[in-house]
């Protein structure tokens, strides 16, 4: 059914371009200090890029438990904006 093999090492397989490693990468939530935010377009279906914005922040915290995001729709400027708040003590 599967063919089991030991010659290889995951080291071994080159990463695909493109492909990302760890949480964060696609959105700059490790570069942001308490108070700055990052704006990204909204495009044709802003709740949907608020929707994945939130999901990378709440992804991105689960390696970073101490930091806290607000991710927010501005309908007037069609973006969303995602705040670094003031961390959990």
């Amino acid at each position: 059914m599967y063919d089991i093999r030991d010659d290889m090492k995951p080291e071994d397989v080159p990463v695909p371009e493109g492909a990302r490693r760890g949480p964060g990468r696609k959105y700059p939530f490790e570069l942001l200090l308490v108070g700055q935010h990052f704006v990204v377009p909204g495009g044709e279906a802003p709740e949907s890029t608020l929707n994945a914005i939130r999901s990378a922040a709440w992804r991105f915290r689960k390696h970073h438990p101490e930091r806290r995001y607000d991710v927010r729709l501005d309908i007037e400027a069609n973006v969303v904006r995602a705040f670094r708040v003031e961390d959990e003590s």
